[in-house]
């Protein structure tokens, strides 16, 4: 799925609640003897275990696990009012093209020792998807790599937490942001992207690491990007947001953009460097004041 171009597509989930027949509830009394005192035992009984289905019933919500090796040909959606949990050591397997919505909640608790992996049954994957129903419901996602994809994560207008993250020779954006998103991200390590497409993309668009556009704003501790063909870091679009500990190397090779490693345009964000601050402003132009390890440098990109 391509923010911001024709490809992208995503889905909607659903839930159908099955309702019982009324025909059970029309059954008569068979024994007219049968005394007052068991008619209102079993009128009891029957509305005691009734109460709690009709109330899980009315919630609508359902919470799914996931373990060992899924398959989703087709994709998967999150429901708005669903949870899915990844257990730690689970492979992910997608179809071409096809992506994890989430309009709901995630949670993927993958460990230093046993990560979730996220990766492709054949051809390139779109990632994992965030809608922006999703935002403030506490999505999280814990150590997942993610390998043989299009797109890694793309996040609308949501506010999930991402903690190590590694996105191998991602095609086009390994973490892109729109709408207002506002996630935290600790440790994200990008290793190459671009390179499978360099040269047969018709769109300048690949080979770029976190792109954070339309008015996001997130606070990132730890950016660790290498091999990339385009950008390393692009900001656009009036967006801001708090970076540190930024790690940036050999990126190189655009033909159809300027190669760069940090892109600004419209944009401005506060950057903790381990000299000093880095601050731009909303009007494309920026300055680090350059006093006791405050740098300052003017232009609309880097």
């Amino acid at each position: 799925m391509t923010p911001m171009q024709p490809m992208l597509t995503t889905s909607s989930g659903g839930e159908t609640i099955q309702r019982m027949s009324r025909a059970d509830r029309a059954m008569r009394v068979r024994d007219g003897s049968t005394s007052g005192v068991a008619v209102f035992l079993i009128a009891f009984l029957l509305l005691s275990y009734s109460l709690p289905i009709a109330t899980n019933a009315a919630s609508g919500k359902s919470t799914t696990v996931w373990s060992g090796t899924v398959l989703l040909p087709d994709g998967y959606t999150v429901g708005a009012q669903d949870v899915l949990v990844v257990q730690e050591g689970t492979t992910i397997r997608l179809g071409a093209d096809e992506d994890i919505t989430v309009d709901g909640r995630i949670i993927i608790e993958g460990t230093n020792s046993d990560p979730v992996i996220l990766e492709s049954i054949i051809g390139k994957h779109d990632g994992i998807v965030f809608n922006q129903s999703s935002q403030g419901l506490g999505s999280t996602i814990e150590n997942l790599t993610i390998t043989d994809a299009e797109f890694g994560i793309t996040i609308y207008g949501s506010n999930p937490d991402l903690n190590d993250i590694l996105v191998e020779n991602v095609d086009r954006v390994a973490v892109d942001l729109f709408d207002g998103a506002t996630p935290r991200i600790n440790n994200l390590v990008i290793n190459g992207g671009g390179q499978d497409i360099h040269g047969f993309s018709s769109s300048w668009r690949y080979g770029i690491g976190l792109s954070v556009g339309a008015n996001s704003a997130p606070i990132v501790n730890g950016l660790y990007a290498e091999a990339l063909i385009t950008r390393a870091l692009n900001y656009w679009g009036n967006s801001g947001g708090l970076l540190s500990n930024l790690e940036i190397s050999n990126i190189s090779g655009a033909t159809l953009a300027v190669g760069t490693g940090i892109w600004i345009e419209d944009s401005g964000y506060l950057c903790w460097l381990y000299f000093g601050f880095w601050i731009w402003t909303v009007s494309g132009f920026f300055w680090v004041f350059g006093f006791y390890g405050f740098w300052g440098f003017w232009g609309s990109h880097v």
